[in-house]
């Protein structure tokens, strides 16, 4: 199952085969768009998303996340809407799960589990903080335990807060790449005394490996953790927004 969203978050019909091919129709805004698997799969490990107009079959340049939950997005040109037509993508290049990235592999720098280097790589360097390291001014914040990553937490409230959808794409790249859904909790929160949090919890195998041999007993489980500012009283129906995320190996709820 995907899921479409545009620039001002509006959301467009995904009809999607059992190729991985998805088919948009009736767009009305152009700008970015982004498609993405609902729920992580596990299956799109190593892939290339290649998306056409279903009119005169024009190339869109797509910008690709294999991360476990496959992700791609293009920019929607006016002649699309113009013209009435729609958008063709196919997911191929696969990599089966039992085939698919070493722990050494680069582009896991940024996913639980990953050494020091490969973090320091992305990121750039770091100062310490009690159990932490913190980068770009202390809005991401990141633990490792000898020598590899456990812990990140990403802090929005300077930058801005975030629709749950919004955050469960921009964490993407800190999560295994066969990261599976396990469990999910929601508490709301009390006003002028608790935040709100959804929890989910996941298990991957490739992070149990990267992790294999800690002093610790690692499971490969991990838990995203949302904190959320709730609705207004006046405005009950309000998307929840999200401030911070901890994304955190274990099974900690």
């Amino acid at each position: 199952t995907f899921i479409a969203e545009g620039v001002g978050g509006e959301r467009y019909e995904v009809v999607s085969d059992a190729d991985g091919v998805a088919f948009f129709n009736d767009f009305y805004t152009t700008g970015p768009l982004t498609i993405i698997e609902k729920y992580p799969s596990g299956d799109y490990i190593g892939f290339q998303l290649y998306c056409t107009t279903t009119g005169d079959q024009t190339a869109l340049p797509v910008t690709n996340s294999s991360n476990g939950r496959a992700a791609g997005s293009f920019d929607l040109p006016q002649s699309v809407i113009d013209a009435g037509t729609g958008v063709v993508c196919d997911w191929y290049y696969f990599v089966p799960l039992n085939g698919g990235m070493t722990v050494e592999d680069p582009s896991v720098g940024l996913q639980l589990g990953a050494t020091i280097d490969q973090w320091n790589e992305i990121v750039g360097a770091g100062a310490p903080s009690g159990l932490f390291v913190v980068y770009k001014e202390g809005t991401i914040a990141a633990r490792f335990e000898t020598g590899r990553l456990v812990q990140v937490e990403l802090d929005w409230l300077r930058e801005g807060a975030r629709t749950l959808e919004e955050a469960s794409l921009e964490i993407l790249p800190y999560l295994p790449g066969d990261a599976t859904l396990i469990e999910q909790y929601q508490r709301p929160g009390i006003p002028g005394w608790t935040p709100g949090i959804i929890a989910d919890r996941y298990s991957s195998t490739a992070l149990a490996e990267r992790l294999a041999g800690q002093p610790l007993l690692w499971t490969g489980n991990f838990v995203v953790i949302y904190e959320t500012l709730e609705p207004a009283a006046e405005s009950p129906l309000d998307p929840l927004l999200i401030v911070r995320v901890s994304i955190v190996a274990g099974n900690a709820m």
